[in-house]
């Protein structure tokens, strides 16, 4: 599926692409929402080298490098986290971390909604093959 990495830091992928006229950017990850980042001491960015196997693969750049240097470093993996809002929520006490849980219970959600799209357009558009169709059912019981 066709993915893009933007100067802001946010991967998107083009969900419903096989059909004319209904392809949408939906973002899949949010590079500056990352835990790593949260307490703001550290100053990096990404550059993308993949999207496989639901990972965003990449190089991390520290500092204000533009470009990996050589000899290469190594690759990174992130999971995918849909931004489902702006400001991360705190678990100071027992409501924020209720709000906390029921947030990451609606990315988990929007995310494999996402996947789903996905993986039906793959089914429905082309000749599947047994183990796509088996994914298929699997990621509905999900």
């Amino acid at each position: 599926d066709p993915c893009i990495y933007d100067s802001d830091g946010v991967l998107l992928i083009l969900l419903h692409w096989r059909t004319p006229g209904q392809a949408k950017w939906v973002p899949l990850l949010d590079t500056k929402q990352l835990d790593r980042l949260a307490g703001g001491r550290k100053e990096e960015s990404y550059w993308p080298i993949a999207v496989a196997q639901d990972k965003f693969h990449c190089i991390i750049l520290k500092g204000g490098d533009k470009y990996p240097y050589f000899p290469r470093p190594l690759l990174s993996e992130f999971d995918f986290r849909i931004p489902i809002s702006s400001a991360p929520a705190k678990e100071n006490d027992d409501e924020e971390a209720a709000g906390s849980e029921t947030q990451k219970l609606e990315e988990s959600f929007v995310r494999h909604s996402v996947m789903l799209g996905l993986m039906e357009d793959l089914v429905g558009a082309t000749n599947a093959t047994h183990t796509q169709r088996t994914e298929l059912s699997r990621r509905e019981l999900e």
